[in-house]
């Protein structure tokens, strides 16, 4: 199976350069712009994936871009985010996401990118314990929890564990 769209985070990207990334990859190119030194996400849509776009919303901080679209019989809203480092903030941010959210309640939602903070203490090594964002934790598991998300790659890797390029079983 071919992907239907990469999600890109930390693009330092603005509107001039689309065109030009579109010209590169030869497919649709989606993005909400932080600045050319932070932020920035990117959907690099697949050229042989037909699928129309309804709606594309940019955060205009370069956080997250959703785009709700149809393919086939399928009406599909992909989600891009780059959540900051802060706690306080990833709170907020993940509280706003879910607001933003609401409209695609029982809609195919699919969430990439990088939420900036470890789920569980097997996912990350060194550094601050995991219990030091639970709160972060929290919101992360109501977002998943309100849309029914699940992680593949845990699910696929549930098996594997990966320490300093070894695969571990």
């Amino acid at each position: 199976m071919h992907s239907v769209s990469f999600f890109l985070q930390e693009t330092y990207s603005d509107e001039k350069c689309i065109s030009l990334w579109e010209a590169e990859w030869g497919g649709r190119v989606y993005a909400a712009h932080g600045s050319k030194h932070s932020k920035g996400v990117m959907f690099l849509m697949n050229p042989n994936f037909d699928c129309q776009v309804e709606n594309c919303i940019n955060d205009k901080n370069g956080r997250f871009i959703i785009l709700d679209l149809k393919a086939d019989d399928s009406h599909l809203i992909l989600v891009n985010i780059y959540a900051p480092n802060d706690s306080a903030q990833q709170i907020t941010f993940f509280k706003d996401l879910q607001d933003v959210l609401s409209p695609f309640s029982g809609e195919n939602v699919i969430i990439g990118g990088d939420f900036n903070c470890p789920l569980t203490s097997s996912d990350k090594l060194g550094g601050r314990p995991v219990h030091c964002k639970q709160k972060v934790i929290d919101e992360i598991t109501k977002l998943s929890s309100l849309y029914s998300l699940s992680d593949l790659w845990r699910e696929k890797m549930v098996t594997n564990r990966v320490f300093h390029g070894e695969i571990k079983r």
